[in-house]
């Protein structure tokens, strides 16, 4: 785009999909407008209904049907993401707070980059979820 002096992120958008750390060093330098991810997550939220199943959480509380949780991860936000995402956090990560085992009180399991970023410092403020099917 350059070679045709187009300014990305000005006269192009170039997005993609998935959030991957190259995704978002492409953002940095203003090569990449958007990325879209956060079903990088969908593992680790597999093995929570796993792990309650077989602890013998109802299975009328564990869902049947998912949607992962994309975001729209741009420049304005890249800061709060790149935490998240980052290898470190992902072996920090106690998701054991995401089971139902010890809420019998919550009807629904919350899994999001936000609540993966709850207590690892300032909760960032990430954008309202996009349905795969606004994308």
């Amino acid at each position: 785009m350059r070679d045709l002096e187009n300014t990305p992120g000005i006269d192009v958008i170039i997005g993609g999909v998935d959030a991957t750390p190259e995704a978002l060093d492409l953002i940095t330098r203003g090569v990449l407008f958007a990325t879209v991810g956060g079903h990088v997550m969908e593992g680790g939220w597999g093995i929570v209904l796993l792990h309650d199943f077989f602890n013998g959480i109802d299975l009328a509380r564990i869902p049947t049907h998912y949607d992962s949780p994309m975001r729209l991860i741009t420049r304005d936000n890249l800061a709060a993401y790149r935490a998240v995402l980052n290898r470190a956090t992902w072996r920090n990560t106690d998701f054991r707070k995401f089971s139902l085992l010890d809420r019998p009180n919550q009807s629904n399991y919350r899994f999001d980059l936000s609540t993966l970023a709850t207590g690892a410092g300032p909760e960032p403020n990430f954008p309202e979820r996009i349905h795969p099917s606004q994308i």
